[in-house]
């Protein structure tokens, strides 16, 4: 089974790679928040955040098998997150983007694809053809050589 076919409660399973990756991008965000929380509070509120993100760089560096408890839901966490994200934003794209074009075209009259489909396959149905005559003749080879 592939992992597009995977349901997102079961992500595949981690290798020693993964889970190296994990750990050291929650390294980064805790010394992000660790270096945060010094900006903005001082040393006493930065030690946690701190302390755990030298742990964390200690663990997936050097062993980091005992991520894993931890690694698989954030697995699933990211797959139900990345489908719900695409899904939202293409659906918003349609939409908020598109439909309001084809609205727009419609109420105008426009037809970008210059084609009347009911007569499309009237011309098909007595055996006609839908390719229509170049108007311009085909460009030169010479054309191609200077593109810019």
């Amino acid at each position: 089974m592939q992992s597009t076919d995977r349901p997102f409660w079961k992500p595949p399973p981690s290798t020693r790679k993964d889970l190296r990756q994990f750990g050291l991008l929650f390294t980064v965000i805790s010394s992000a928040i660790a270096a945060w929380m010094f900006w903005r509070h001082g040393v006493d509120a930065a030690t946690v955040p701190a302390a755990i993100a030298a742990v964390l760089l200690l663990v997936s560096l050097v062993w980091p098998v005992p991520l894993k408890p931890l690694w698989w839901p954030w697995m699933v966490f990211v797959n139900v997150l990345g489908f719900v994200n695409s899904h939202l934003l293409l659906a918003l794209v349609l939409y908020l983007i598109f439909t309001p074009i084809g609205w727009v075209l419609r109420l105008t009259g426009k037809r970008l694809l210059d084609r009347d489909f009911r007569r499309s396959r009237q011309i098909l149905s007595e055996g006609g053809s839908l390719w229509r005559r170049r108007e311009t003749p085909l460009l030169d080879s010479q054309h191609f050589k200077r593109q810019f």
